[in-house]
């Protein structure tokens, strides 16, 4: 069993609301991190705690603490923020609720010692149809460089496209140093929509941090509808992206690049709900 001291190696923050993947994902991804001393911890961000209570695993393989955010709607920055708080490992696994972890990331903890943070190489969905696309082809590659009127410039991987077998990278799912997480302020629970978010965290560890990203590791995304997303009313998700798109670029043209973690911290609502082992 994994350790439950203030010593794990890795904490899982795995924001939450009412999602039922977490029942078919949470029992594999203990198992799979079991050896790397994770701890999980679930935070219910608008959704029905008790269902997430029911969804935990009657043998847990891990120390899994439930965070209770009261009187929000859903907001995944926000849920990670606040969890952080509570995470005991000196490094933040930021895990979606809909993924299965394949081995490669937690795997390769080390490299993020030497100036890095990872985030998921791969990512393929369960129900995915076998690859039509053969010949020479690996993958592509789409990027952003922002650049300033100081000649300083922000450059970003935003999305890696693989063709045969058909899947994509992970962005959202990232190894980073609890140190690291803390310097830049944690996430932007100013993007309240679906979209950019796991990018603006990316971007501004890059640029203000001089980390360099790598990409590791394999999982994969059970698959859903869009209706599961957090999306606007009346909104598609392209438009959801867009607004956190514009939002964070309002940010990074006054020269802002710090997340809203201390203020979250002190302007929420929250408590710990369970923790196994007590």
């Amino acid at each position: 069993m994994a350790s439950i001291s203030g010593d794990a190696a890795v904490s899982v923050v795995v924001p939450w609301c009412d999602r039922p993947e977490l029942s078919e994902t949470i029992a594999k991804n203990m198992a799979q991190l079991e050896p790397v001393s994770a701890e999980f911890v679930l935070v219910n961000c608008g959704g029905d705690l008790e269902n997430l209570i029911q969804m935990l695993p009657s043998i847990a393989q891990a120390t899994i603490r439930i965070i209770d955010i009261l009187g929000v709607e859903y907001n995944k920055c926000l849920a990670i923020n606040i969890a952080s708080q509570y995470c005991r490992g000196s490094h933040l696994l930021l895990l979606d609720a809909d993924i299965i972890l394949g081995k490669g990331i937690c795997e390769n903890i080390n490299e993020t010692k030497k100036g890095a943070f990872l985030t998921l190489g791969k990512v393929q969905e369960n129900n995915a149809k076998k690859s039509e696309i053969s010949g020479n082809l690996s993958h592509i590659r789409y990027s952003m460089t922002i650049q300033f009127k100081s000649g300083a410039k922000a450059e970003v991987e935003t999305k890696r496209l693989f063709l045969s077998p058909a899947g994509r990278s992970g962005p959202g799912i990232v190894l980073v140093g609890k140190k690291d997480f803390e310097a830049i302020g944690g996430m932007d629970s100013g993007c309240i929509y679906w979209g950019w978010e796991d990018i603006d965290l990316i971007l501004r560890l890059q640029f203000s941090l001089r980390l360099e990203r790598k990409q590791r590791g394999y999982g994969i995304h059970i698959s859903h509808s869009d209706l599961s997303r957090n999306v606007g009313e009346g909104l598609s998700k392209e438009q959801c992206e867009a607004l956190n798109f514009a939002y964070c670029l309002s940010k990074y043209s006054k020269g802002e690049f710090a997340g809203t973690l201390h203020d979250d911290l002190s302007s929420c609502r929250h408590s710990v709900v369970m923790s196994i082992p007590k």
